[in-house]
């Protein structure tokens, strides 16, 4: 009977199963089935194309982190297409030697043994798949073997495969020997001009939950062990919580706080660490280690406090030390959101005899069984719990768009990278917002004159300089030609002189996009802002040397009720001190 719970087919999901760990000689029924299509995909099966119609040799690399794929995705390409796949010799995590006497490093060069400069214009035909981390291919090409291999770094270098910019595979030089694909190039999302979705990250979380497909085992083993035989199922989280995934709402909702997450803090997912995060979802911490018969027990043992602190709209929010996907997530807890309509629903709840009424209007969600027990109790014993419960639920299952739980400055973010993307002509906006904080980044002044500090910061007198800025625009793409999955994740914008002699770069991430907004609208930039954002100290610093301080300055001196100002002017060396 060990066995015969609904976790055990769950456990699949873990970084920790067998099922996690990735080979390129085995693919396995259970990895098929999970096995969702990718863009990169496509891409690699192209490549894998070419380089058999060619008649060189052939080397391509498949490039990106750890546990981003490219095993699984080799291994899937050998299983559906093993009559092409055996014509390849097949290199996979470069970090291992066949050989103890040797490192990685010179295993991989003699594995690489054609691709050397010496043997490229041999009569070779070698056609080789190679999976490598970032990582590791740059030590490798700054190893001692790197004089061996200067066609491929000259490869390299030109695709800036190792760069943070992306890819394109434009450039003049032709090389016929080499080609790659990099994970890095793809997001975990798409980007579209009304906003940000995932077919990956849905189809994934579909193969979990998918009621009609026969070969889905975590739903069969949810209705043969879980939903009718187990005597426990009425007051199970477990079964709640998969259950609860069946909302498409809740999990439309559950991928744009991934998405959020990925763009505001930078959050890296693999698809190993998403599997294991909706097994987090599904499977409360404090069950997580039990065997099914202890499971059994506990489950049945339950309070009504812990049964509610297992479900997923309030769990999710409070595992912050389960992974990192988790501990991003606890950063966006709608909790911390400060909106005049929650403070007004708090009260409410507080005021009230009961909290039936706001939680049918505000919450889709089924209120009965051992859920609603348990809540009636919490309501009347512990209110601060209650309400975390309600506004988690209430951003994760609004049963009406009554008010947003949204942060609009993101959405704002969302939509300039978008526009950034495609070089749409809206582009102009954002310069000019940012160029507005720019000048405002020591105080407000009139347009085109900036605030300059000189010395100690005074309270009584500003010093001004007059700047002028130019837009310098990069052809990056156009709507035409632009991939929803293949994008930049932040904002790099080019400002040059007046004269157009001098530019300088500035890449905008959520953060300083955030602050630079709240600049615009009156604030000003604390001592810890300036430590946070240090590279765009240094840029204004080099922005400053695009005015003209070194022809006129502006003082203003504002003292008591007295507003004067003067000017300081440099004219062929004569300089004057006047009061305008």
């Amino acid at each position: 009977m060990e066995n015969n719970c609904f976790i055990s087919s769950l456990r699949k999901l873990k970084e920790s199963s067998k099922e996690a760990v990735e080979g390129i000689n085995e693919f396995s029924y259970f990895k098929e089935y999970m096995h969702v299509e990718t863009e990169i995909q496509k891409e690699l099966e192209n490549k894998i194309d070419e380089a058999l119609n060619s008649n060189n040799s052939r080397l391509i690399m498949i490039c990106g982190s750890v546990g981003d794929g490219k095993s699984h995705l080799i291994s899937y390409l050998r299983n559906k297409y093993p009559n092409k796949l055996n014509q390849f010799n097949i290199h996979n995590d470069a970090t291992e030697s066949d050989d103890f006497r040797k490192d990685y490093k010179e295993h991989l060069s003699e594995r690489l043994e054609n691709f050397k400069d010496k043997n490229l214009s041999n009569q070779s035909n070698e056609k080789f798949l190679l999976a490598i981390n970032l990582g590791t291919l740059n030590n490798f090409i700054e190893s001692n073997h790197k004089d061996e291999f200067r066609t491929l770094i000259n490869f390299i270098d030109s695709k800036n495969i190792l760069g943070n910019k992306l890819k394109e595979n434009n450039t003049k030089e032709v090389y016929e020997n080499f080609d790659f694909v990099n994970f890095s190039d793809y997001n975990m999302f798409e980007l579209y001009e009304d906003g940000v979705k995932s077919q990956y990250i849905e189809r994934l979380i579909d193969k979990i939950i998918n009621k009609d497909n026969v070969e889905n085992e975590f739903y069969k083993s949810y209705e043969n062990t879980c939903k009718y035989n187990c005597e426990n199922n009425k007051t199970c989280p477990i079964k709640l919580n998969y259950e609860l995934l069946f909302s498409n709402s809740l999990k439309q909702e559950i991928i744009k706080i991934l998405i959020e997450g990925m763009l505001k803090y930078k959050l890296i997912i693999s698809t190993r660490a998403l599997l294991n995060f909706i097994y987090d979802l599904i499977v409360p911490l404090k069950l997580d280690k039990l065997s099914n018969k202890k499971l059994l027990n506990a489950i049945e043992k339950l309070d009504k406090k812990d049964f509610v602190t297992m479900l997923m709209p309030y769990s999710m929010y409070e595992r912050k030390d389960s992974s990192n996907i988790l501990k991003t997530i606890n950063l966006l807890d709608p909790i911390n959101y400060r909106k005049e309509e929650i403070d007004n629903l708090i009260l409410e709840l507080n005021i009230r005899n009961n909290y039936n009424e706001i939680t049918d209007k505000y919450i889709s969600l089924d209120f009965d069984g051992f859920l609603e027990e348990s809540l009636d109790s919490i309501y009347e014993e512990n209110m601060d719990l209650f309400s975390k419960f309600f506004i988690r639920s209430y951003k994760l299952l609004p049963k009406n768009d009554y008010f947003k739980l949204e942060d609009q400055i993101y959405n704002d973010f969302v939509k300039n990278i978008y526009i950034y993307n495609v070089n749409d002509k809206n582009l102009i906006k954002l310069y000019k917002n940012v160029e507005e904080s720019i000048v405002n980044w020591y105080g407000k002044s009139s347009k085109n004159n900036m605030v300059i500090r000189i010395g100690k910061n005074q309270l009584n007198h500003k010093v001004i300089q007059n700047l002028s800025l130019r837009k310098g625009y990069e052809n990056r793409s156009n709507i035409e030609n632009y991939t929803p999955s293949k994008f930049e994740k932040s904002i790099e914008l080019i400002f040059k002189n007046k004269e157009e002699t001098q530019e300088e770069k500035i890449k905008i991430d959520y953060f300083l996009y955030k602050l630079l907004k709240r600049i615009n609208d009156g604030y000003r930039p604390n001592k810890k802002d300036k430590n946070d954002f240090i590279n765009f100290i240094k840029f204004i610093e080099k922005i400053i040397s695009f005015g003209d301080m070194k022809k006129e300055l502006i003082i203003e001196e504002k003292i008591n009720n007295s507003n004067k100002k003067y000017m300081l002017l440099d004219e062929m060396g004569l300089f004057s001190f006047e009061e305008v």
